[in-house]
């Protein structure tokens, strides 16, 4: 302290001058990275050609980190937030940025699909809600609660305005109600959407009990599988009844046959949409709880079985494609325990009755083969009022050369005919056939 004010010199300025002589200089020196990874062996000439040249230049040209940073030098002003080069958006792609779709936008509002909506967003985000299209194509908006039921156009109630019956669900419920046309035309569906669930259940209810007409439907079930539609004391069904406001009864069609499969009846009476549902609802648990059956059709009398095979393929195929079974209808141009029955009468129609051994089989789920059995049972109630029977001679020994190994198939003599000719056995001495 007494030196500096003998000088009358300042500290920082004695200090100055003792560092006088230290000239202190900048140099570019090799990066330590660089050091420790040197440059790929093809590039070490222009490598040393750089490091010849002044100012870290290679034949006047600089070498990519000298520009790097003489750019760097050079950039001025005030530095852009908002230049996505600069600063990238963390987690998304700086030139592909997904924008969510609006309402009226095409895009999907999946939120696995949007790179915006990826799962690496912070675990405080909320998750977006994606509203499902309903079976309409309408998007279900947030909040909202959406559906539907179809009728056909034939089963609506043509006195009753359409804009009047939604109208007032509109006012009654708060809901809207949206009507299309699917099916060419065949069918309408309404599709209906409001705040409350069960406004939007109740406003279906009321619209389709005052645009449809009454309707009572009837079908077949297996009775094993009953007591799951039913319930437990018979909840299941009164579910049905309220949520539908429809009757329901169920009745079992008497005691398991030869085969061991019991039948019940149902019987739905309410609006043709409320029917046309619950039936739907209760094939499915049908569907879904029924046994595989191999089902024999013992009362089908063997005369028919020609024309179930041929006459009426088409709809014996469309039975097996509808409900998925084999049915094997035998063939028939031999009797083997009893002939044909006479006609009471001259220009009489046959009365067949069921014979033998060999029947129609029906293979698959009980459901389908008991549905199968009863479209089959009709078709054979229409052969009995077209088929006519006559009873011809021929010498025995002519029978083969008719139809047979050495006539023409029985196949063959339906479609050039369109009848069916049953011959005896070998073992039977008579010369009598019959053309049906």
């Amino acid at each position: 302290m007494a030196s500096t004010a003998s000088s009358g010199k300042t500290p920082a300025q004695l200090l100055a001058e003792q560092h006088e002589a230290h000239h202190a200089t900048v140099e570019e020196t090799i990066d330590a990275e660089d050091i420790e990874h040197p440059p790929p062996f093809h590039h070490t000439e222009e490598t040393k050609d750089a490091a010849a040249a002044p100012n870290g230049t290679a034949n006047g040209m600089m070498s990519t980190k000298a520009a790097g940073k003489q750019k760097a030098k050079e950039q001025t002003g005030p530095l852009d937030t908002q230049d996505e080069e600069a600063f990238p958006t963390l987690g998304a792609s700086s030139k592909n940025t997904a924008k969510a779709p609006g309402w009226g936008s095409k895009g999907t509002l999946n939120a696995a699909a949007s790179p915006a909506l990826s799962s690496k967003a912070p675990a405080t985000a909320r998750p977006a809600r994606s509203p499902a299209p309903t079976s309409g194509g309408q998007l279900n908006m947030p909040g909202q609660h959406c559906d539907s039921f179809d009728i056909e156009t034939q089963d609506l109630d043509k006195t009753k305005s359409l804009k009047t019956v939604l109208d007032a669900a509109k006012r009654k419920y708060k809901v809207n109600t949206d009507v299309q046309e699917i099916n060419a035309g065949k069918t309408r569906r309404f599709i209906a959407q409001g705040m409350s669930a069960v406004g939007v259940r109740q406003a279906l209810m009321d619209i389709s009990k005052a645009i449809s007409v009454e309707k009572t439907i009837t079908f077949q079930i297996p009775t094993s599988v009953t007591g799951m539609i039913v319930g437990k004391a018979g909840a299941n069904i009164k579910k049905l009844q309220t949520d539908n406001g429809v009757d329901i009864k169920i009745e079992k069609q008497g005691d398991a046959g030869l085969d061991g499969q019991g039948t019940s009846q149902v019987k739905i009476k309410g609006d043709a949409a409320a029917t046309r549902v619950v039936r739907a609802e209760i094939e499915k648990v049908v569907k879904a709880n029924q046994p595989k059956v191999n089902l024999p059709m013992r009362e089908i009398p063997p005369e028919f079985y020609p024309f179930l095979a041929s006459r009426h393929e088409q709809d014996v195929q469309r039975l097996r494609d509808q409900h998925n079974l084999d049915i094997d209808i035998p063939q028939y141009n031999q009797w083997a325990a009893q002939p044909p029955p006479r006609p009471v009468a001259r220009g009489a129609r046959p009365q067949f009755v069921p014979h033998g051994d060999s029947y129609i089989t029906l293979a698959g789920e009980q459901a389908g083969a008991l549905q199968a059995k009863l479209a089959l049972e009709a078709l054979v109630q229409q052969l009995e009022a077209e088929l006519m029977l006559e009873e011809l001679t021929c010498e025995q020994v002519l029978h083969p050369y008719l139809v047979g190994d050495r006539g023409m198939s029985p196949e063959e003599f339906m479609q050039r005919t369109g009848c069916a000719l049953i011959v005896p056995p070998g073992h039977e001495e008579t010369d009598e056939v019959h053309i049906i």
